[in-house]
């Protein structure tokens, strides 16, 4: 899965065809064009419960360290759909980009981490 390009100000090195997002909802010295709707992107991971290392010590570090990796690769997987879903109608920006983070505890022990991006799809 490739990375989301997110404009970061005064320079913008987008590559041809990829949708600036954008937190705000505008871009300097680019005015919108035309609305063309809401776009999101979900999606989850599973997060295990902490396991017991050798000697009965738990591995917090590794715990964190790789709980971490699953909510990172989570939340570049829901931008990554609104990206993919606004480049498919003709976006040439998402703006007021939202990313929403919630967890679900399951009777299983696990729980279940969601990620939902979502912003205004724009041509500009």
């Amino acid at each position: 899965m490739r990375p989301a390009r997110v404009f970061a100000g005064g320079s913008n090195n987008m590559t041809a065809g990829e949708p600036i997002i954008a937190t705000i909802s505008e871009i300097e010295g680019r005015p919108v064009r035309d609305y063309l709707g809401i776009v999101s992107g979900e999606a989850a991971a599973g997060l295990a419960p902490p396991r017991r290392a050798s000697y009965g010590i738990r591995s917090e570090t590794f715990r964190t360290s790789r709980t971490e990796q699953r909510i990172e690769l989570t939340r570049a997987k829901a931008v990554r759909l609104m990206t993919d879903r606004a480049a498919e109608i003709g976006a040439t920006a998402i703006i007021g980009v939202d990313i929403h983070c919630s967890c679900l505890h399951r009777s299983t022990g696990d729980d279940l981490f969601i990620v939902t991006a979502s912003g205004t799809a724009v041509t500009l």
